[in-house]
């Protein structure tokens, strides 16, 4: 069906450019033509529907008292801050096995800490941070 497509218009445009009048339809028209033949459409019929002016509602309202939402959102950040802060902690902690800060001390952006941190190349004891 392509090939078909392509050679009405490509045998439309070079009539075209020869300067040759055509009494056929466009291609746009051809091509419209030829999809419509291979796809038909064939809509649904319409259904009606009832009419539901005149009935009753089959239930009756429900009426429930008030409620406030309240936005969890925030008190679920706070949980997850708290819980990283616990495991900060933990993992600061000082052991013998795995080292860790004796002695922390803030000053402005700058930490200074006194522990000790094994690592492959040796063992620190003196760390800061900016």
């Amino acid at each position: 069906m392509t090939v078909a497509l392509v050679a009405v218009a490509a045998f439309a445009l070079l009539s075209v450019v020869r300067g040759e009048e055509i009494d056929r339809p466009s291609p746009a028209h051809e091509v419209s033509a030829l999809i419509k033949q291979a796809y038909p459409y064939d809509p649904a019929p319409a259904q009606k529907k009832e009419e539901t002016k005149d009935k009753e509602p089959d239930a009756q309202v429900v009426t429930m008292e008030r409620f406030t939402v309240v936005e969890s959102m925030r008190s679920r950040q706070l949980e997850e801050k708290i819980k990283s802060a616990d495991q900060k902690m933990r993992d600061e902690r000082f052991s013998i096995s795995n080292g860790g800060a004796i002695l922390k001390k803030d000053i402005g952006r700058t930490r200074v800490e006194l522990g000790t941190w094994p690592t492959g190349a040796g063992i620190y004891f003196l760390k800061i941070t900016w």
